[in-house]
């Protein structure tokens, strides 16, 4: 997945969950917002290939206060923090195809 694609995912999820709002639900507690914690998760695990995205990455965090609040908040994914997912994602692997 490039950075771009995880990007719209989560463009994509977040709208979904933001239309849910006003329902009368629990922000938190529907099947919307769970996919959008899940686009974050895929968005800070996506590998990013070349400089160009380390830099799309980083500018998108900074743009989106969703993003950012997620990224410099106590969040973690299964006891690791987001802040060390992301950080893992910028890493090229000159191996990968």
């Amino acid at each position: 997945m490039t950075v771009q694609k995880a990007i719209d995912g989560f463009r994509a999820a977040f709208s979904a969950w933001k239309a849910t709002l006003g329902r009368g639900e629990e922000e938190c507690d529907n099947e919307e917002f769970e996919a959008l914690v899940d686009a974050e998760i895929a968005f800070l695990q996506c590998r990013c290939q070349s400089l160009a995205e380390i830099r799309e990455k980083a500018a998108f965090i900074l743009s989106n206060d969703n993003m950012l609040q997620s990224f410099t908040g106590d969040l973690t994914r299964e006891g690791e923090d987001y802040s060390l997912i992301f950080l893992r994602s910028l890493i090229i692997d000159q191996q990968a195809p």
